[in-house]
């Protein structure tokens, strides 16, 4: 019986691990795409202007 609580806790630590690094990426994705927004509307706004 003590495999089965030693596997526990193991996959348990992984598992919070790799939630951790899910929402890590998350945010870096959320940044990125806000950026990437905010540069397509300044590009947007160049081609405006000099058409």
């Amino acid at each position: 019986f003590a495999g089965y609580g030693a596997s526990a806790v193991a996959f348990g630590a992984v598992g919070y691990f790799v939630h951790g690094v899910e929402q890590r990426q998350n945010e870096l994705m959320k940044e990125r795409k806000e950026i990437l927004i905010a540069n397509r509307e300044r590009r947007l706004a160049a081609q405006e202007t000099s058409a």
